[in-house]
C-alpha cells in the first residue's frame, strides 16, 4: 500500500515539475515592448459570431478596418450585407 502511495507522489511530482519547466501552448510567450504576447489570439467572426484563431482566420479590410472570418462563405455574406446597409 505504501508502495501505490510513494508512485502515486512520484507521478504528480513528474507532471508538476514538468509543467513548471516546459510552458505549455496556452501560456504567453514572447514579451514584446514591455507587454506579453499570446501565442494564438483567438477572434470573432462578425458575420457568424464564430470565435478563431487569429493565426488561421482569413483577413479582410472592410471600409478601412480589419475583420477576421472564419471562412470565405461568411465573408461574403459580410460583405454583401455591408453593401445592402449602405446603399
Amino acid at each position: 500500500m505504501r508502495l501505490l502511495i510513494f508512485l502515486g507522489l512520484l507521478i504528480l511530482l513528474y507532471y508538476l515539475v514538468k509543467g513548471w519547466i516546459s510552458p505549455s501552448k496556452s501560456r504567453q510567450t514572447d514579451r514584446n515592448e514591455g507587454e506579453w504576447e499570446l501565442e494564438s489570439e483567438m477572434v470573432k467572426d462578425p458575420h457568424c459570431q464564430t470565435y478563431i484563431p487569429k493565426n488561421s482566420a482569413i483577413r479582410a479590410r472592410i471600409a478601412g478596418r480589419d475583420y477576421y472570418f472564419c471562412s470565405r462563405q461568411c465573408m461574403k455574406k459580410f460583405k454583401r450585407e455591408m453593401e445592402e446597409n449602405s446603399v
